[in-house]
């Protein structure tokens, strides 16, 4: 194969929340670009409608494995080919290591006669508890009537069509999945929240009856706040468990920023996870400006009772709690503040993200969507973020 082959094409669905399926998570999706897709009507393949095979063998991905049989650079995926251009590695190249034993056995056309995917991806409908700041209502139902109150009061906020996501409820999908993942090693499942999205209960258990399971590592991101019973018994069926913990910040802090999350059952869902055998967890800190003060303790706190250092996810959408809000005086304050804390690797990180340019617009917008969602949830950041102020 080329030199421009990128491996997940071929053995690799990626889902999201509304049913559409793209190449990976890291691909192009301006306007759905890099999309499953019908050539004839530029529409979207929809697992509400379509099945695996349909998305797999989408006029778009047989085009974009076609290019790369072609040793072309498909645009769907320039986000890679930016990263090797700059001499970052990219995922691509990451995936090709990762799957290197899986390279040999693809098929040398660009349209799959047999569908066996390897890797799966599952953002399972937008069902959630939570209402983090940093997310929104395509993600999450329950943003969707604060998103509604926060229109109501920022020209500029756009509200999202609540669409109805319901693809992943249905029975037929998830034994067309298990059909055709019978060699699957990895399956990451993300939603919505996936311990209140019960329909995939099914398809683990479809797994199971395949006798699949105990070859699969299972790769969850949940947030947390409950983890039922009966999922961690199905759980102990499978090769390995992975939870990745999605936690932003201590106490109240994290209830105020990953709205509205219980410190306790955060805890109480920690202390289940380290009582199981074939699983292991970490901690994954979305950091944006709601957080970048409290970096350090947060990490003392889980390496001191559970010896996890967190892995830092920054911000990129929504843009105004990203870095770039930050004033230059605040990021050289928050050079100082880290000058002697954390890791080397997480500060070598962190102070390559304070080179962002400062854009005075985004803190300008941060400032009115912290004080309107505080009017919609009634709350006052001033409780819980305090350090805000200084810029806010």
């Amino acid at each position: 194969m080329s030199n421009t082959l990128c491996v997940l094409p071929w053995m690799h669905l990626a889902t999201h929340p509304n049913g559409g399926a793209s190449l990976c998570c890291r691909s192009n999706h301006t306007d759905a670009i890099s999309w499953a897709k019908k050539k004839d009507t530029n529409s979207l393949v929809m697992l509400d409608n379509d099945s695996v095979e349909d998305i797999m063998n989408s006029d778009k991905f047989v085009e974009v494995r076609q290019a790369m049989i072609d040793g072309k650079r498909p645009v769907e995926c320039e986000g890679c080919w930016k990263d090797e251009d700059a001499s970052i590695k990219s995922k691509r190249q990451y995936e090709n290591e990762r799957w290197a034993h899986i390279i040999p056995k693809l098929e040398q056309t660009a349209k799959l006669k047999d569908i066996n995917l390897i890797y799966v991806e599952l953002r399972l409908g937008n069902v959630c508890n939570n209402a983090c700041l940093t997310c929104n209502s395509y993600s999450s139902t329950k943003w969707y009537p604060d998103e509604k109150k926060i229109a109501n009061v920022l020209p500029w906020f756009k509200l999202r069509a609540m669409e109805n996501f319901k693809w992943f409820e249905n029975e037929d999908f998830y034994w067309d999945l298990a059909n055709k993942s019978q060699s699957v090693e990895e399956i990451y499942i993300n939603g919505g929240e996936p311990t209140l999205i019960k329909a995939h209960f099914e398809y683990l258990k479809h797994l199971i009856t395949l006798g699949t399971s105990q070859n699969v590592h299972l790769v969850y991101s949940l947030n947390m706040m409950d983890i039922p019973d009966r999922l961690i018994e199905l759980w102990k069926e499978f090769k390995q468990v992975t939870v990745n913990a999605s936690i932003d910040d201590l106490g109240n802090r994290n209830y105020y920023i990953r709205y509205p999350t219980q410190w306790e059952e955060t805890v109480a869902s920690i202390e289940k996870l380290t009582k199981l055998s074939n699983l292991n967890w970490h901690v994954t800190q979305t950091v944006s400006i709601l957080n970048i003060h409290t970096l350090a303790e947060f990490g003392y706190w889980f390496e001191t009772n559970y010896n996890k250092t967190p892995h830092h996810n920054y911000v990129m959408y929504p843009d105004y709690l990203s870095i770039a809000a930050l004033p230059d005086f605040y990021k050289e304050e928050l050079r100082s503040h880290y000058a002697s804390r954390l890791h080397e690797w997480q500060r070598k990180d962190l102070l390559n993200k304070l080179h962002e340019p400062y854009q005075p617009a985004l803190l300008k917008k941060a400032k009115e969507f912290i004080i309107a969602v505080d009017t919609a949830r009634g709350l006052d950041y001033n409780n819980y973020i305090p350090e805000l102020k200084e810029i806010l």
